[in-house]
């Protein structure tokens, strides 16, 4: 942003971010404008503490009789993103994903007012380059698994919810 590299104790750079959620289902968007501190973490790739406002708009018709999102209070998000590569043998893998904190909000909605709760979604990575593995074009094609941990789901007191999935990347 300024031209010039920022360092100081384990922060690398500073740097300004935006994100859109969207929601078809609810017919609202949530934008999250904020900042990024860039981590100077050991072996890491990247590692990154984003700060953001986490703001919604409703595009719902109010005569609407679906689940529909009509007015949120504004909230804010506190993520933490990282990639950390190591080789095992021949192997090249990657520990990475994410953290996010959203803190909880009053929401109007078709049913009326509620209160979300603040949530925690947890989605680690462990991912291997299958295309190096195989021999192929390194950096392109990725397998592995991700395990997704949710407290809170969507704000939901006591709804709490965790997964493990097969995992596919393939960089175009």
């Amino acid at each position: 942003m300024l031209d010039r590299k920022i360092q100081a104790g384990p922060f690398r750079d500073l740097g300004l971010i935006t994100g859109v959620n969207w929601s078809k289902e609810v017919s609202s968007f949530w934008f999250l404008p904020g900042i990024r501190f860039s981590l100077a973490l050991p072996g890491f790739n990247f590692a990154n503490l984003d700060f953001t406002g986490y703001i919604q708009h409703s595009t719902a018709d109010k005569n609407t009789q679906k689940f529909s999102v009509f007015d949120e209070s504004s909230s804010w998000m506190l993520d933490f993103n990282w990639a950390y590569p190591f080789k095992t043998g021949n192997l090249e893998w990657s520990l990475e994903g994410h953290i996010e904190y959203i803190d909880g909000r009053s929401q109007v909605n078709t049913f009326g007012n509620a209160h979300l709760s603040s949530w925690i979604l947890a989605q680690p990575q462990l991912r291997l380059d299958l295309g190096q593995a195989l021999g192929g074009k390194k950096g392109k094609i990725f397998t592995g698994i991700e395990y997704q941990y949710w407290w809170n789901k969507l704000g939901e007191k006591g709804t709490d919810d965790n997964k493990a999935q097969l995992l596919l990347v393939w960089r175009l």
